[in-house]
């Protein structure tokens, strides 16, 4: 008897973190290849779904800090052009238009470039 119990708790733990999922469920994110040539381009793009959105473009080489390569506005895409060998890493901040508060700052992984 205990063990149908377990069961019912476990299906509603599922069923509420579902929910919690398809609530951003409309911005869809790229996926990053694994590697690429230098001078090569990156092309990446956030499907927003029906809300109106501002992106932020991050970039950060190797060890260095993060650097913003767009601010914040409208525009979804990204064109990245590597220009040395290394390890890159990409970041989009998304945030409702004309809102300062951010709704996700998604880490979209990292690259591999070489020559």
């Amino acid at each position: 008897m205990l063990k149908n119990k377990v069961l019912l708790v476990t299906a509603c733990l599922c069923f509420f973190v579902v929910i919690a999922c398809q609530k951003d469920a409309g911005i869809i994110y790229p996926s990053l290849p694994s590697s690429l040539k230098v001078g090569s381009t990156l092309a990446l793009e956030v499907k927003p779904g029906a809300k109106a959105l501002d992106f932020k473009w991050w970039v950060k080489y190797e060890q260095m800090d993060w650097v913003p390569v767009k601010n914040w506005g409208p525009d979804n895409t990204l064109n990245l052009v590597p220009d040395k060998p290394g390890i890159y890493a990409v970041q989009v901040d998304v945030r409702e238009k004309g809102k300062e508060t951010e709704l996700e700052k998604k880490w979209l992984g990292q690259i591999q470039v070489a020559n």
